[in-house]
């Protein structure tokens, strides 16, 4: 089971989706075979996101329903917040900014109850996107300092942490600190080699903007 996870998560971050759902739905079946819910609720996550990434939002929702249904059922306090961010996720991507932070805020004392840095990270990660998309720097500044600590306490180049540096990068470009945006996607560019939480293709489209924004065309 860890297998096909680990797997099905290496398969999604180098684009092989096909491989990715493969191993991922092999893990799930036997999960269910031999009654691992914990494996259950993790893999039914991996597949939400997987279907978000495709835009295929209404499989999406449904894997991640599941996997919160079966947490709430097993008090699994961590996967079933872990499953309500992918949807908050879910809401982001198809643009609806409101709605996704309307869904979000209400459980987030809960995930400050549980204060475990990976979660926090993950259920900043569309809150904070989603206030940026609806204009809301106030809103953003409420929240910022909550990633800013849970970031402290992880990797520099765990995904969590680059997926806070990936909404810093868009604070700034629309704050038009184009020198400071420049420096924290270098910086990124840097860590690429180790882990890299966006495509390639996008930090350096991200990279040529910033320049052309400053005049170096």
């Amino acid at each position: 089971l860890a297998m096909c996870g680990a797997m099905g998560v290496c398969y999604r971050r180098i684009g092989d989706v096909d491989s990715s759902l493969f191993y991922y739905e092999k893990g799930l079946q036997k999960a269910i075979e031999s009654e691992n819910t914990e494996y259950e609720i993790y893999l039914c996550n991996c597949i939400s996101v997987l279907f978000n990434e495709q835009k295929r939002y209404k499989e999406a929702i449904e894997y991640s329903d599941r996997a919160e249904q079966k947490a709430l059922d097993t008090n699994d306090t961590i996967e079933r917040l872990s499953a309500h961010a992918n949807k908050g996720a879910i809401l982001l991507r198809q643009g609806l900014w409101q709605e996704s932070v309307d869904m979000l805020v209400p459980l987030w004392d809960q995930v400050r109850e549980v204060n475990y840095n990976v979660l926090t990270l993950k259920y900043l990660s569309p809150l904070l996107s989603s206030y940026l998309c609806l204009d809301k720097p106030d809103s953003v500044a409420l929240y910022m300092p909550y990633a800013n600590e849970a970031c402290q306490g992880l990797a520099p180049t765990s995904n969590g942490v680059l997926g806070i540096l990936e909404i810093k990068v868009d604070m700034l470009r629309r704050q038009k600190k184009y020198a400071e945006q420049k420096a924290l996607l270098d910086s990124m560019s840097n860590l690429s080699n180790i882990n890299l939480a966006m495509p390639r293709g996008k930090l350096l489209a991200l990279q040529a903007e910033c320049l052309s924004n400053m005049g170096h065309y």
